[in-house]
């Protein structure tokens, strides 16, 4: 990349292949159930992600992930513990949405009353 673009266009590429692979990436995540384990396993994917994602040097990019990365803590979260998890850490509507959509994937979300979290 850094042979072929410079500058504005080098940053538009990036954002633009950022994205597309964060939605890539979202969508096969939402393709699994999870149980505990599993969402350990989830937050260490999501941080290998988002290491190499900053690597692009695009902050909204990176903002991506760091949602990424706070769903992925929510996931990992006993469900008896998401709602002070939740209020101590600000979420950003991107969150919200991704939380929305992935904490139904936990085989426990029928324990989970989502409207009564966000």
């Amino acid at each position: 990349v850094n042979a072929h673009f410079s500058g504005e266009k080098k940053e538009m590429f990036l954002s633009q292949l950022g994205k597309n692979l964060f939605k890539a990436i979202v969508d096969h995540l939402c393709k699994y159930k999870y149980d505990f384990q599993g969402c350990k396993v989830l937050v260490i994917d999501v941080a290998e992600y988002q290491s190499t994602f900053e690597l692009f040097g695009i902050e909204s990019v990176s903002k991506k992930l760091m949602d990424l990365a706070k769903t992925a803590l929510l996931m990992s979260t006993k469900v008896e513990n998401l709602k002070d998890v939740i209020s101590n850490q600000p979420l950003t509507k991107r969150a919200i949405k991704l939380s929305k959509r992935m904490l139904p994937l936990r085989i426990d979300s029928n324990n989970i009353e989502l409207n009564s979290l966000f």
